[in-house]
């Protein structure tokens, strides 16, 4: 792997474990969009209460998809040297 795609990995990383706590807190806070009268009938509170439900497991598939391609590419780096 060169080092630009390394050094994006572990940016790319760094930034998903910082924004899980909040992804975190917006999973929640998701039953609140069905608070108010009627709203369970809404698609936009169905589409607002998935988001927010999706972004934490969003984010946990991304950081396992780029530290397996950091490990992956070290490996195949090591077996080429």
């Amino acid at each position: 792997m060169d080092p630009a795609g390394k050094i994006f990995a572990i940016i790319g990383i760094i930034v998903c474990v910082v924004l899980l706590p909040f992804a975190g807190l917006m999973a929640l806070m998701s039953p609140m969009s069905f608070d108010a009268p009627g709203s369970a009938k809404s698609p936009i509170a169905w589409f607002f209460f998935l988001f927010f439900i999706l972004a934490p497991v969003f984010l946990i598939v991304v950081i396992i998809l780029l530290a397996l391609a950091l490990s992956k590419r070290k490996e195949s780096f090591e077996k080429k040297s």
